[in-house]
Formats: structure tokens, C-alpha cells, sequence
């Protein structure tokens, strides 16, 4: 059995989560309409793979090594 507060905590905490992925997204949504207004690219650098369904092209490194990911859309 788990203490209240802890269950408070926990809880919380996925909260916050989800409060971040959910205004990473409201970012790279406005990076992407700026960026194709402008005709640009924009290059992000995430650890986060939540969010990689934001993206149009993927690149992932492993050992050094630069590739486009099979998961591109």
C-alpha cells in the first residue's frame, strides 16, 4: 500500500509531464508554420521521443553515426 502523499506526488509529477509535452508541441507547432511561411528549416535536438511526431524528417545518431530515421513521415 502507497502513502497518500506519495500517490500525490507521483501524480503530480505526470501531470507536469504532461503540461511540458503538451507546450513543447504548441513550440514546434508555431516553429513549423514560421518555418514554412519563411520557406526555412528548423533543427531540433531532443532526447524527448514523445514528441517526434511533431517532426517531418528524423535523423537519429547512435555511436557517432548521423542517419535519417526509418520512422521519417
Amino acid at each position: 500500500m502507497e502513502p497518500v502523499g506519495q500517490r500525490a506526488e507521483s501524480a503530480s509529477r505526470e501531470s507536469g509531464a504532461a503540461a511540458r509535452v503538451a507546450l513543447l508541441r504548441a513550440h514546434y507547432d508555431e516553429f513549423r508554420k514560421v518555418a514554412r511561411e519563411q520557406g526555412t528549416a528548423v533543427v531540433v535536438v531532443t532526447h524527448d521521443h514523445r514528441t517526434l511526431d511533431v517532426f517531418d524528417t528524423i535523423y537519429e545518431m547512435e555511436d557517432g553515426v548521423l542517419s535519417r530515421s526509418a520512422k521519417t513521415a
